[in-house]
């Protein structure tokens, strides 16, 4: 049997004597992002407002996020300032995917409730995203002002 293949876009066509199938494929740019090694010390500098002496003031902090790939597994920890000073921190391990990194889902005791966080690294050529579904994560590893959901470290 003879195979032939081209290119249309993000589509592969495979044609096979008088049939053919189309194969959507990775685009080139996230391609690239997950063959870079993650590894490294980021940092996020940004201005929180916090409670001064008899008012609101602005604070110059930095957020830190510590990432260590081997292969597949990926390790991390973060931590992030933000209004007030309340703080959030994680640390973890993760699975390397084209996308950046996918955390195993947590299940938290959230008052007798149980919930899951569900934590991603989304990786670009610029910058690590942190991606906080549903907002459970924020809720254990969060002071009460705290977030993780969006919050982005540029890539050196």
């Amino acid at each position: 049997m003879r195979f032939v293949g081209f290119r249309i876009g993000s589509v592969v066509v495979i044609c096979m004597v008088s049939a053919c199938a189309s194969v959507p494929v990775a685009d080139d740019s996230s391609a690239s992002v997950a063959q870079d090694d993650l590894t490294g010390a980021y940092t996020n500098p940004h201005t929180i407002m916090h409670v001064g002496e008899t008012d609101w003031e602005e604070a110059n902090v930095r957020d830190t996020l510590s990432i260590v790939q081997e292969g597949d597994s990926v390790s991390f920890h973060f931590t992030l300032v933000q209004t007030n000073y309340h703080i959030c921190e994680m640390e973890g391990m993760g699975i390397r995917t084209s996308e950046g990194v996918r955390v195993p889902p947590e299940q938290i005791d959230m008052f007798g409730e149980e919930e899951t966080c569900l934590l991603r690294l989304v990786a670009s050529p610029d910058s690590i995203t942190l991606v906080d579904e549903g907002n459970v994560c924020r809720r254990y590893f969060c002071g009460a002002r705290g977030y993780i959901d969006g919050v982005m470290f540029p890539r050196n």
